[in-house]
């Protein structure tokens, strides 16, 4: 698919409506050590990260 303004402005509308942003703040050099721990997984960070979460919280929730 060629990229177009109109296609742009849609994917923007699209991702404001669906998606929320989390803002991460963290020593230098920990990016680095995640993304090569996500790419190493075959993931994007996002999607590691994400997961990462989501396995502390049902692990957590399993202890109740």
């Amino acid at each position: 698919m060629a990229y177009t303004q109109a296609r742009n402005k849609a994917t923007q509308k699209y991702v404001k409506a669906n998606y929320e942003r989390v803002a991460l703040s963290f020593q230098k050099g920990i990016k680095d050590r995640w993304k090569a721990a996500a790419e190493a997984a075959g993931e994007s960070l996002t999607t590691y990260i994400m997961k990462a979460v989501e396995m502390r919280i049902e692990s957590e929730t399993n202890k109740e």
